[in-house]
This record gives structure tokens, C-alpha cells and sequence, in this order.
């Protein structure tokens, strides 16, 4: 699951770690006043030009006149920031920001009030910022990366600094590309972590150990067989199959297919209300809430409703989070969140916004271990509420959210840093969660066929009274 943040303060937390300390003999820049707009005109504004540093969150703005650079910095590397889409969201929050120096600091703040965020100015960059960094410093790069910001190690039973360590004595060069994805797919083998990702020029690389185990059966499907020669086709028309069952299937009421088929809603027998949300990237974050908000209104007639996430394995968190929001009083506490490995990071709590449209109605959630990062954002929050039951498989246990950051060479790491837990801070990474109802949705045999069925099984459960003494979860 991808959160790209063009707030900037969110940008710098997750932008790496220590810059250079600065000089009692650097040159003072004059005093500034509030100004609401960047780049600054030199001909209006006062004079920004020297490096600013940031040590804790490794950051240091680089202002000659109108000119602007940004560099990063981790361990005793140092590099500016190439990457045109991470150097377009600093501008553009820092254009929602306001820039304010005394004769000591630079304050970077969103508006009027705001403590903001200090920069000290220093008397250079480090001496290596400028030179170019070989495959092998790239990797040393990323294992300390993730060393100081990855938070979910110890969860998923990984001794990084052993394993790194192993594996650094062994090397003394990297001479390509291909050898230096290998050797981070070899220290982040056991890791198997969906949100952890790095994108090039022409690839995206998700990791060996990260599939779920609905897509580990399809791979076996797809090698099998010779007429479609995409795997991502292949896995397309597995969707487009489920989603067309779907639709075709739900009685009472012809079903709504919006969205291309990632929402598809309607009543089944016994008047059960049936939700299916499966890519929420499939349209914005306005759209999707309207069409759910739309969806759940239109089945709150329904005597129990069935909320199928079986199919959803990333995509947009705050569509998820609507979604459950919808079913809570607003302003309840739905989950709480923060960032790691910053000391004075405490939890946030995030609360529903809006005012429920469904409420005291039996809410099944069917889920699988292709259930991922946003997708488990709703049995997060639902977990523990009075009547939600969990239905199917334990889920892929993805929930850190991911901010991106450059790699030296260009690259850019989507790494899993924003820490989520329940209410009562429990987390979920590496673990999943567990269904109160076991129920199996998809079968090597049965990759398509089987979810429907699935479907058809709970339903009849639900009529028969079946979850009507048994706990929630």
C-alpha cells in the first residue's frame, strides 16, 4: 500500500536521517517576514541564499537566489535529490507553506501559529554530496535505510543487522543493476513485506517472498498454461472473471457494477446486503467515497450486510478507512497512528469523520490473505465492534503505510514507515488478522469458482442463524 506526501513536513520525517552539523562562523542570512509564496522573487523577498540543515531528519535546502536544491543524507552518504516527482512535492508544499529566518534558524511553516519546522544554517555541504555513488554504496544506503525507519523487524522475525552484517563481509563490489536488486532481494527475503517496494526507470520491484497465497496459485495457473503470455494479463482476467461472477449472480435486485468493477453492490437471498471493494487506486479518494456512501445507504434496508475485501490488496487508505468510518458515530476513535523512529513521535489518534450511514446492522467482513495493506485498514478499525465478525483467512498483516524516498542512484524506495495499531495499540504487522469464521475462498482447482461459492456459503449461514450466539471478534 503507496502514501506519497507532499506535506512537507511529512516529506522531511521520512526523508532520511542526519546532515551535517554546521559552523559557528557560517554566514547569517537577514532577517525574514512572513511570505506566503515560493520560489521567492529576489527582486521582492530577502535573500534565502546559504544551506540550511535539518540533522534529525537529514535534509539540507541549498537557496541561491531564486535557485533551489535539496540534498539527502544517511550514514556518510550524501546526495541532492534528482528524483523530478520528489523534488515537485517539496515546491508544492512549500508553496503552501511560509518560510521565516531570524539571524539563527529558517522555519518552515503551513500557516500562522504553526511551531513549524527549524533548519540551522551551516557553512557547506559534506565534501561528498556531489560525487556520484556506485552500486555497492547504493546498497549500504538502503540497509540503513531501512535500519533506522523500517518498524516491523521484530514482527516478522527478521535480525536485520545480523543478516546485513553477514552479508556486507561477503561482498566487496556490485557491478550492475541486476546484482544489486538480487542482493536487496536476498536480505529482505524473509522480510515479505508488500508495501516494501523500489521503482526504476523500467521496472518495479515488489521482493520474491511477497505474494499472497491466492496470487502463488495463480502463478501455478498461469504456468500452466500457453495462451496468455502476461502474467499481469493473466491476473487481470482472474479479476475481471470474480467480478463478472459477481455481478451476475447477486438476486432480488440487478447488482451495481460502478467504479470498472471495483465496487459492485446489491441484495442476495434472505435480504443480505453484499458490498465487494477490491483496487480503491481505481478512481479518487472524493469519487470512491460518494459511490460507498451511495452503496451503503441503498442496502441499509438489508437485514445484515456482507463487506467482501477478499480482492483488495493495497491501493488508497483513506477509501477503507471511509468505509468503516461510515458504520461509527462521528468523532469515535477508529485507530491510532505514528511515525517511527521519531523520539517524540507519540500516537495520533485518527477519529471518523462523517456521520454513519449504517448502524446496528450484522456486518460480515470476508477476507483473505490477499487482503492487504489498505484493505485491512477496515478490519483495523471494526475490530471489537459490537456485531462485526471477520469471515475467511488471516490477512497479509501490511498495514505500516509507505512514504517514498530517493535512493542515491535515482531509484525511489517506497518503505513502510507509518506505524497503525488499534485503539488499544495492538499491531498487526507480520500477523494479519485472524477470521472468527474460517472459510476458504479460493482453491488451486477453484481460483474463480470457489469465491462466489464462498460467498453463497455465508450467506446461507447467516440465514440459518448460525453467528446469531457466537461472539464477535
Amino acid at each position: 500500500m503507496t502514501v506519497f506526501r507532499s506535506i512537507f513536513v511529512v516529506l522531511l520525517v521520512v526523508t532520511l536521517a542526519a546532515c551535517a552539523s554546521g559552523s559557528s562562523n557560517a554566514q547569517r542570512p537577514k532577517q525574514l517576514k512572513f511570505v506566503e509564496t515560493f520560489p521567492f522573487d529576489p527582486e521582492r523577498n530577502p535573500s534565502l541564499d546559504g544551506i540550511w540543515s535539518n540533522a534529525r531528519y537529514g535534509v539540507a535546502l541549498k537557496f541561491d537566489g531564486a535557485n533551489f536544491e535539496i540534498y539527502n543524507r544517511i550514514g556518510q552518504y550524501c546526495w541532492p535529490e534528482r528524483v523530478p516527482a520528489l523534488r515537485d512535492a517539496y515546491v508544492a508544499s512549500m508553496a503552501e507553506s511560509s518560510l521565516v529566518s531570524d539571524k539563527s534558524k529558517l522555519t518552515v511553516r503551513r500557516e500562522r501559529g504553526d511551531d513549524g519546522l527549524e533548519f540551522q544554517p551551516i557553512a557547506s555541504l559534506p565534501a561528498d554530496c556531489e560525487k556520484p555513488k556506485d552500486q555497492l554504496a547504493v546498497f549500504d544506503v538502503f540497509v540503513e535505510l531501512m535500519r533506522q525507519y523500517y518498524p516491523n523487524f521484530e514482527r516478522r522475525g527478521v535480525m536485520w543487522t545480523r543478516t546485513t552484517a553477514d552479508l556486507r563481509r561477503s561482498i566487496n563490489s556490485i557491478d550492475s543493476d541486476d546484482e544489486l536488486l538480487d542482493r536487496i532481494n536476498t536480505v529482505t527475503a524473509d522480510l515479505g513485506d508488500p508495501n516494501l517496494k523500489i521503482f526504476g526507470p523500467d521496472f518495479v520491484w515488489t521482493g520474491d517472498q511477497t505474494n499472497s497465497r491466492q496470487i502463488d496459485m495463480l502463478r501455478v495457473a498461469f504456468n500452466r498454461q500457453d495462451v496468455i503470455d502476461s502474467f499481469a494479463e493473466y491476473q487481470r482476467r482472474w479479476y475481471a472473471a470474480i467480478q463478472s461472477q459477481i455481478s451476475t449472480r447477486i438476486i432480488e435486485r440487478d447488482a451495481a457494477v460502478r467504479l470498472g468493477g471495483n465496487l459492485i453492490y446489491g441484495r442476495s437471498a434472505g435480504n443480505i446486503g453484499y458490498l465487494y471493494v477490491a483496487d480503491t487506486s481505481a478512481a479518487t479518494i472524493a469519487e470512491w467515497v460518494d459511490e460507498l456512501e451511495l452503496a451503503l445507504d441503498s442496502l441499509a434496508s438489508t437485514s445484515s450486510l456482507i463487506i467482501d475485501l477478499s480482492m483488495a490488496d493495497g491501493g488508497r487508505a483513506a477509501v477503507t478507512t471511509a468505509l468503516a468510518a461510515f458504520m461509527l458515530p462521528r468523532k469515535t476513535p477508529m485507530y491510532l497512528r505514528k511515525i517511527n523512529r521519531i523520539d517524540d513521535q507519540q500516537w495520533s489518534v485518527v477519529a471518523a469523520a462523517r456521520n454513519p450511514v449504517l448502524r446496528n446492522k450484522p456486518v460480515y467482513l470476508l477476507l483473505t490473505n490477499h487482503t492487504s495493506g489498505a484493505g485491512e485498514l477496515a478490519p483495523l478499525i471494526l475490530r471489537g465492534v459490537p456485531g462485526v465478525r471477520f469471515v475467511g483467512e488471516t490477512t497479509r498483516g501490511a498495514l505500516s503505510q509507505p512514504s517514498q524516498v530517493s535512493l542515491p542512484n535515482g531509484w525511489v524506495i517506497d518503505v513502510p514507515i507509518i506505524i497503525l495499531a488499534d485503539r488499544q495499540e495492538n499491531l498487526y504487522d507480520g500477523i494479519g488478522f485472524n477470521p472468527d469464521f474460517a472459510l476458504e475462498l479460493f482453491s488451486e482447482s477453484q481460483l474463480t469458482d470457489a469465491h462466489w461459492q464462498a460467498v453463497q456459503t455465508l450467506n446461507a449461514l447467516i440465514q440459518e442463524g448460525h453467528f446469531n450466539t457466537s461472539a464477535g471478534p
